[in-house]
């Protein structure tokens, strides 16, 4: 591609989300409130019974699964926290090489578009290691780790409808 068609193509892309890995999600939430005056955090449980169509390594999941997900808004970009509890290789395995640390950069794809963008990048030979469905969000994770030291997630991003009973607030106000 030449430098304006590179242009032109970005300008049309949006990062939405930035996503670490830590041990301890509270502990994380707090750092970034102390030092960098970032939240308040929406925290929920994910799951085998909340998060649907898991695909993992190619085979639909129906192993059990557990870890949190923390998320806030700075501007327009979304930062997530994510504590891997049990279950998740596609999180499991990136611990136990690279411990807490950037873990992936999620790129807004319409609805419409993301099997199609999904198959561009498979034809590049960065498969799908991870995908799935929680309520109306879509995530696909691309096999980017070793060519770019992230993963790449493609996902829809929308504004996710939750209830009172799915989530909680941090910190936590009295």
């Amino acid at each position: 591609m030449t430098n304006a068609e590179l242009s032109e193509l970005n300008k049309k892309r949006r990062i939405f989300q930035i996503a670490f890995l830590v041990y301890d999600v509270e502990k994380s939430m707090q750092k970034w409130i102390d030092l960098l005056n970032v939240g308040p955090w929406l925290v929920v449980e994910m799951n085998e019974k909340n998060c649907k169509n898991v695909i993992e390594k190619g085979k639909p999941s129906t192993e059990p699964f557990k870890f949190y997900s923390a998320c806030t808004m700075m501007g327009d970009t979304q930062i997530e926290l994510i504590q891997p509890v049990f279950g998740v290789s596609a999180y499991e395995e990136y611990m136990k090489n690279h411990g807490e640390s950037l873990h992936h950069i999620k790129e807004y794809i319409p609805d419409a578009q993301i099997e199609e963008e999904t198959r561009k990048y498979g034809e590049k030979g960065l498969n799908v290691i991870r995908q799935g469905h929680y309520v109306e969000d879509i995530h696909i994770y691309l096999n980017t780790l070793s060519e770019l030291g992230f993963q790449l997630e493609l996902g829809n991003c929308p504004k996710v409808t939750l209830t009172e009973d799915m989530y909680y607030m941090y910190p936590r106000e009295k």
